[in-house]
Parts: C-alpha cells; structure tokens; sequence
C-alpha cells in the first residue's frame, strides 16, 4: 500500500507547483496600449515596456504608467517672488515623457506620477526665474511667453516631450503685483497738459485725398497737413478692419491681441460678431484707466461689450441697428457708463431720418427712385440695395459725429473717435468713380460717380467741426487701416459683391496726419500699424511698453516731448484690468450686425441663420469627394478666425505654426479652402513640392470654393514631384464641375507640356484663353511652349494681345506683366508695371516684379531699391530676400548677398536656386567648405538640378574635398 500513496504525492505537489506557475505566469502578464510606456524600477535604473503584451516576475520592482503620446494637462502653481510675495500661475500644456530618454527623466524628476514630475520640475524652473525679477514685470505676457519657453527647455532636458506650453498669470488671483505695477508706471508718466484727438477713417486713401487737397476741397485737412507731419501707413494682411484697428488699439500683433475676424464661434457653437472679450491684451483705454487718464471711444471695432473704463466708451453696436429691427431700443452693453445710454438714444439718426435731399448731395437719382428702393424691400433685408444702404451709412455718420461733438464739450485725455463710413462708401460706390470700368455703364457713372469724393468732402466739414473744440496745445492724429482702389487701375471685382471678394479693393497702404500741439512740420514716409500706439503713448508722455513691436515716432513728437528720455516699462499687461460684465447676446441684434457684414462683402450671406449661400460652382457628391477620416474637433475659434491667425503666423514667418493653425481650420471644416492654399504655399516655400500637390489636389476636390488659379498651380507641384499622373487623375473628377474654367484648362495645358506633348498642351492653352484672354497660366504656358518651338513673334504677339485684352484691369494687367517677366522680356514689363505701381504706391507684389523686372535689364541700382522697398513693406518675404541677394552678389557685395541669402534660408525658403546663390557667393569668398555645403544642401532638395551637379564636379576636379555630409 505505501509504494500506491508516494506517486499521489507527487502527482499533487506537481500540480500545485504547476498551478502556482500557472497564477505567477498570469499575473506577469501584462499590456501596454498605444500611446503609452509602463515603467519598472529596477535597481538605480528603470526598464520601459512600449506598447504590446509583455511578461515579468510579479512583485518585480515598483511600476508607472506614462504617456510617450502628448496628454494635455493643466494645474496652478503658486511661487515666491523675490519680494516675497506670493505669484500664482495656471500652467498648462500637453507632455509626454520621450522613450529614448526615460533614464534620465526619473533621474531628474524623481520616481513619481510622471505629470506630478512634469508640474514639479516646472514649479522649480518658475520659482528660480521670478527671484530674478519683481511680480509686477512678470504679469505682463511677453514675460509669461519667456518663462513658458525656460520652463520647456529645463523639461525637454530633463527628458520629456512638451508641445502648447502656455505660462497664464490670472491678474484677479494677484492683486499686490498688479497694483506693484500700476505704481511703478504711474511713476514713469510725464506730466502734461496736451490732450490727444484721435480720428479714424477706415479705407482713407492718400490717393483719393490729394486731389481734392489739391483743388481746395478738404480745407481742414489741409491745414493739419501744412502745420503737421503726413505719411503712409502700412498694415500688414489680412486687411480686415477688426484685426488692424485692434492692432492700433493694443500695439499687439493679431497673434497677440485675439481679434481675428469678424465672426467668433460663441459657447453654443453659433457664429456671432466679434466682441470686446475675445481681445486678450490691454488696450489704450484699459492701460489708461489704469494709470489714471481719461479716454472717450466711439464706434471703435470690436469693443462691445463696453468695458468698464475711465471715461466714456460708445461701441460699435450703437449706430449699426438703424434700418427699424428689434434689439436696438435698450443698453445691452452698447455704452459705458450704462447711465450715458439714455442721452446716446437721443442722439441716434436712423436711416429712415435720412432725407432725399441728404442723399441728393452723394449721388445723381430722383426723389421717385429713391422712395421705391426704401418701399421694395422688407427692413431686414434694405441694405441689399446701395440707396437704402447709403442712407444707412450717412445715418451712422451723423450719429458718432454728434455723440463725437457731444464728449468734446468735456473732452478726454485722449479720445478715439471711429468713422466706418469711408470703408463703406468705397464698397458701395468706388466702381462707378471716371473713368468708366468696362463693365459699368456710363448712366450709373452719372448717378454714382460723385459719392464717393463728395463723401469725403463731408467728412472733412465734420472734421472742421471736431478740430473747433481743441485747444492750441492739443493735438490731432488721423489714421486709416487700409487704402481703397480709386485710380484708372482697379480691380474687375465688384466690390458690393461678397461672391467676388470685395476685399480685393483694399490698397495694402493707409494714411496717418499728425498736428498741432507742437507737431512739427515733417514727411513721415511710410510706418507700420505698430508705430500707432507706441506714438500716442508718447505723445501723451506715458511710458511705452517694451513688449510692443512698434516705435515711437518721434518725428511728430512736440518739443518738450522730445526733449526727454521717452520712458519704458516692460509690459502694459501687468495693469490691472477690469473685464466687462457679462452681458446676454442678442439674437436679433447679432444677425443685422452679420447682414451688415454681407452686405459689405466681407462675410458670406450663407453664414446668417435663413439665408442661402450665394451663387458657386457645385461641389463634387459626398460619393465622389469622400469626408476627411478625422471628425471636427471641438474649437472656440471658427475656421476663418483660424485662417486669418495663420496668415498673421506666416506673415511674421512663423510658418511651422502657420502649418498647426491652417490644419486646425480643416479639422474644423474639411472644405475651407484657404487653409488648402496657406500649407500649399508654405510647403512650396520649403521646398516640399510633394506635401504642397497633396493639399492643392485636397482642397480642389473638397472645396468647389477652391480659387481657380490653384488648378495649374497644382499640376506644377505634381510636375516637380513626379506625380503628373495623378493630377491627371484629380482634373478629370473635377472636369464636369468646374470644366467651363479658364484655369481648369490651362492647368491641362501645363500637363500636356509637362509630358512633352506640345499639340496637345496649345490645344488646351488656347481653350482657356479663348474662355479668359489674359489667364495668367495659360499665357504663360502657350508663351513657353510657342518659344520652345521656335516661335518667337507669335508668342510676343500672343503677350501683346493680352496687354490689349487687359485694359485698364489691375488684376489682369499684373498677371500679364508676371508672364512677360518669366519670359524674360523685361523691357516690355517694366513700362507696364511702372503704370500699375503708379495707381497703387506702395504694392510689395509690384514692387517684387519690378524689383525682378529691373535686375534683367541689368538696372542693379533700381532693381535693389524696388526689392528693399518690397521688403520694408512685407518684410517677411523669402523671395525678395533672395531677389536681393542675387542683386547684390552681382554688384560684388558678397557679404551682404549672403545675408540676403541667409535671411530667405531663415524665412523657411529651401529651393536648389537659393543654395546655389549661397554656393556663389562662399565660393567668391574662397570658403569652400561652406560652397560644397550649399552645393550639397541644392542636390538634396533637387537631386536632378545640373547646375549643382556641375559646380560640385567642377570642385572635386580642383582637388576639394567635398566629402562632409552637408548641414
């Protein structure tokens, strides 16, 4: 019986020891998903495990989960000042820890929660840098983006990946520092009696002005003009009024300020106007009432609703609803102080006040037809007709000019008065100005043509009656945002027509007038939209954050003025700000606010709740355009509103985050079309041909509102990047949508001659000609492809039937001269651009080809002061730095050529071209390290380019080593 128990035993001990096996497998068992690493502590070290199923001896060392995808996390932080004050920060970005370096990470940041480590490191990073420096300075946000970069480097050292790191100094939650900075600044003002008048006149244009300056029709202007300083002023795209007009507000940068566009998304996801709460940064009136001064502002953009200031504040939501609908009879945050608003009401004129007498004085028309366009439409849609919307503008007019007149019996340290109606008179009438365009007819010469100018006469009477209630030692500033087309050249949209862009109408130049008080007597040139608040800081002896991108001009400053240090403080965004109250929007006003906006051209009638799109080639079906795999993410910020920042973004040449904000926009909305173009052109910049046809073909087969001229543009990315076929493929899904194009067809002429197929790619240019005569890439192709084949008079004469075709057209001229320049026939651009350049001063793309034009002829000189005169204009442009540099180094100025050179390589520009302007110039300098680098750095962004490949040859032939890797 004993030898029957003993295998029992046995047997039992086994399964024991195989069931413990099976628990102590299973419970070292384990799965780490995507996105994410399980950390071991083993020893001094830790072990990662990366995504998948894994195995390990349980009760193994202590383990943590952590992100190597970023997770967005926030937290406050409160650190000591050196003053020994307590500063409380809201922290807040997305981090994950980087495999590759997880050593180092626990080493630093200790064995924890990795986003305890993450706050932990951070709080250490800001508590080291604010005993350097007074809480007070470090409200302001310049000095929130320089700690949030310090705290970024010491966590990416440390080992982790950190993306949207944002520093926030709540001011309610710090009040000693605020009020630390208030004292400070008070402290720096400079005494003095002059008060400030600043007038705006959106759209004003020296170009429109100076005749009736010169025939004795703007007298008011003319004597500040005579006894003051004049000049241009240059903003910077988008020309939209809300956008600059903030910027003159705040000194700020779009990017900066928030103000980007004239709609914002509210918290129902419903498209509003803009409002006041959306601004980020202080603005004039909220820094001075915070330092103690007085300031009136009326009509304003974007300040409703109104905020809580010392002084006086009429927003631009009171002389709008004039045409009888609902939401206009109450406050509703229209004014401050609230009380103020029943003495405003008073002073309202309604369109329908506006008599035809008024009206009689702007344009030509009977007292008949001027009842029947008043009686023909319903209240809520009248502005449709420009009569009704005339009376409309004269009725704002004379409502902001009587509350204007009303404050100056007891004026402000400084007022800021708004005037919308020169933008809009442009809008409504600028097509009808002598001589006649070709599709305007002679009679609405007659009726239409005087509006404009006579409005502008007005405006200088209002003026004269502003100027009336100064002082002597008080002084006077005029500004307007933009100019407006008014010469023989315009543009052949029409401007009443949002379908069509009436923001082509906006000249790329403004005005500033500055006098009295002391004003001397100076031409300012031209200065850049940032100078405006710097200027009117010092002008009232304030001090002048450090942080603002502009300069003083000191040109204009009285003597007294000048005759002292002009004070600095580091930031204005450590003053306290009070934040308007809460208000409820109104529906009834929000939607006339938006039909205002369309009526101006500047949204879509398709935006406001009822009304249907406006007239547009048809959409491929969802069958043949299939949705985007990634669904809109949830956003503050509509898509406009994002095109618009990462067109301020690239323009500052931050194109990497252009690239982020432009990505947003079509997550949002898959078939906004403009962000399509921006990373098209960013890419294209960068030298990536093949990303820029990815997101051309895209937007062309998502968005029927995809501009015509990205057909041709496409097909010449895919040429670049070796995929013609399958732009072939995207032109004929798209032939029985927009096959009636001009452009669609050049596009297939630019195919048909990348392929070498000459019959065929004529065939097609001459198609889109004979469907637009001056299509600018049809004419540039036919030109090409005749000249190839010898035939050189039919192409000039091909150039010179589009020179007729073009007329007096701004637009088509400029696009004719762009071909005659890739042509090479300078010298018959030049005469052409000379005379658009004349009836558009100061237009950078002009002055570009100009600028190209005169390099071909070999006029060095003339050609380097039309490309520095681009560049002061869009100073961020990659091709004119390079234009330049080509310039110079054929003058023999090889150090400035290469700084040239090196500024476009800067600007994100990375053609084979640049790097070999570069290889020339190090090679003049007899750098040849440098030339084989350059040399090298062309071949890898165009492996095929000879030119490179016979310099280098030419190297290795003369003994130099060109065996280092490029940078």
């Amino acid at each position: 019986m004993g030898t029957t128990v003993r295998p029992r035993r046995v047997l039992v001990v086994a399964l024991a020891v195989g069931a413990l096996l099976a628990v102590t497998l299973g419970l070292g068992v384990f799965h780490v998903g995507p996105g994410e690493a399980v950390v071991v502590q083993r020893g001094g070290g830790v072990r990662l495990f990366l995504p998948g199923w894994h195995w390990r001896l349980p009760l193994g060392g202590a383990t943590l989960r952590v992100p190597t995808e970023p997770v967005a996390a926030a937290q406050p932080v409160a650190v000591q000042t050196r003053e020994g004050a307590v500063l409380r920060l809201q922290l807040e970005g997305r981090f994950a820890l980087d495999p590759a370096r997880a050593q180092q990470w626990f080493r630093v940041a200790g064995w924890r929660p990795f986003l305890d480590g993450v706050f932990a490191l951070a709080q250490g990073s800001l508590a080291t840098a604010l005993q350097g420096g007074g809480g007070g300075a470090l409200l302001g946000e310049a000095a929130a983006e320089q700690l949030a970069r310090r705290v970024r480097d010491e966590l990416e050292a440390a080992g982790a990946r950190v993306e949207g790191l944002h520093v926030q100094v709540p001011q309610e939650e710090n009040p000693v520092a605020a009020a630390l900075a208030r004292s400070e600044a008070v402290k720096l003002a400079q005494e003095t009696t002059r008060r400030l008048l600043v007038v705006g006149w959106d759209a004003a244009d020296w170009q429109l002005i100076n005749p009736l300056l010169r025939a004795g029709r703007m007298p008011n202007l003319a004597r500040l003009v005579a006894h003051g300083a004049r000049g241009f002023l240059r903003p910077d795209p988008p020309l939209l009024s809300p956008l600059i007009w903030t910027t003159f507000a705040t000194g700020k940068r779009v990017s900066e300020h928030g103000i980007t566009d004239f709609l914002m998304v509210d918290a129902a996801g419903k498209r509003v106007p803009i409002s006041s709460d959306y601004r980020k940064v202080h603005a004039l009136w909220t820094a001075l009432s915070a330092l103690g001064k007085r300031t009136d502002v009326i009509g304003w953009w974007a300040t409703w609703p109104a905020e809580p200031i010392l002084g006086r504040m009429v927003t631009e939501r009171v002389a709008y609803q004039l045409f009888g609908l609902e939401g206009g009879s109450s406050n509703d945050g229209k004014v401050h102080p609230p009380e103020l608003w029943p003495r405003i009401e008073k002073m309202i004129v309604r369109a329908d006040d506006i008599t035809y007498q008024e009206a009689r004085r702007f344009i030509d028309i009977s007292q008949a037809e001027f009842n029947e366009a008043w009686d023909s439409l319903p209240p809520d849609r009248r502005q449709e007709n420009r009569i009704n919307h005339l009376r409309k503008v004269l009725a704002a007019t004379r409502t902001y000019q009587a509350i204007a007149l009303d404050f100056l019996a007891d004026p402000a340290d400084l007022s800021l008065f708004y005037f919308e109606g020169t933008d809009t008179i442009g809008h409504l009438f600028a097509q009808f100005l002598p001589p006649r365009m070709p599709k305007v007819s002679e009679e609405d010469v007659r009726r239409f043509g005087r509006a404009m100018p006579e409005y502008y006469v007005w405006m200088d009477e209002l003026l004269g009656q502003l100027l009336a209630k100064l002082r002597p030692e008080d002084s006077v500033m005029i500004l307007s945002d933009h100019g407006f087309y008014t010469g023989e050249l315009r543009p052949d949209s029409d401007p009443f027509d949002w379908t069509t862009g009436a923001p082509q109408w906006h000249r790329e130049v403004g005005m500033i007038v500055v006098s009295g008080g002391g004003v001397a007597k100076t031409d300012l040139g031209e200065v850049t939209m940032y100078d405006v608040t710097p200027t009117i800081l010092a002008l009232l002896g304030l001090p002048v954050p450090r942080d603002l991108p502009g300069k003083v001009l000191t040109a204009v400053l009285p003597q007294d003025l000048r005759d002292r240090p002009i004070a600095r403080i580091a930031s204005f965004e450590a003053l306290p700000r009070v934040k308007p109250a809460a208000i409820q929007r109104s529906a009834a006003a929000d939607r006339e606010r938006m039909q205002e906006l369309a009526a101006l051209g500047y949204i879509s009638p398709g935006v406001i709740e009822g009304e249907r799109p406006g007239p547009g080639p048809k959409a491929p079906s969802p069958a043949e355009t299939p949705p985007p795999a990634t669904a809109p993410p949830s956003s503050s910020m509509q898509v406009t509103q994002l095109g618009n920042l990462a067109a301020s973004l690239r323009k500052e040449g931050r194109l990497e985050e252009a690239k982020a904000k432009y990505l947003e926009a079509i997550e949002l909305a898959p078939t906004y079309f403009a962000a399509y173009q921006g990373l098209a052109g960013i890419f294209s910049t960068q030298g990536n041909h093949e990303q820029a046809f990815h997101y051309l073909a895209t937007g062309l087969t998502r968005s029927p509102q995809m501009p015509a001229a990205a057909f041709p543009a496409m097909v010449e990315q895919a040429a670049k990047c070796g995929r013609l076929e399958e732009a072939a493929e995207v032109l004929q899904r798209l032939e029985r949508f927009r096959g009636g194009e001009a452009a669609y067809h050049a596009a297939w002429g630019r195919l048909h001659q990348g392929k070498h197929e000459a019959v065929r790619a004529i065939e097609a240019f001459r198609r889109a000609l004979a469907i637009d005569p001056v299509e600018g890439g049809a004419l540039q192709g036919l030109v090409e492809v005749l000249r190839q084949q010898g035939r050189e008079e039919e192409a000039k004469d091909t150039l010179r039937a589009a020179f007729a075709a073009a007329g007096n057209s701004l637009d088509a001229l400029n696009a004719v001269t762009a071909v005659a320049l890739a042509a090479g026939w300078a010298e018959l651009a030049e005469p052409l651009l000379a005379k658009v350049l004349a009836n558009d001063p100061g237009n950078a793309g002009v002055l570009f080809n100009l600028g190209v034009c005169q390099a071909e002829l070999g006029k060095n000189r003339e050609a380097e002061a039309s490309l520095r005169q681009c560049i002061a204009r869009s100073p961020n442009d990659p091709s004119a730095y390079y234009n330049l540099g080509m310039v110079l180094g054929v003058q023999g100025r090889v150090d400035e050529a290469i700084q040239a050179f090196t500024k476009a390589l800067q600007l994100g520009l990375n053609t084979a071209q640049l790097h070999i302007g570069l290889a020339r110039a190090y090679f003049f300098k007899r750098d040849y390290a440098a030339t084989v680098a350059a040399l090298k750095r062309a071949l890898a962004v165009e492996p095929t380019n000879q030119e490179a490949t016979k310099l280098l040859e030419l190297l290795r032939q003369h003994g130099l080593d060109p065996a280092s890797p490029a940078p």
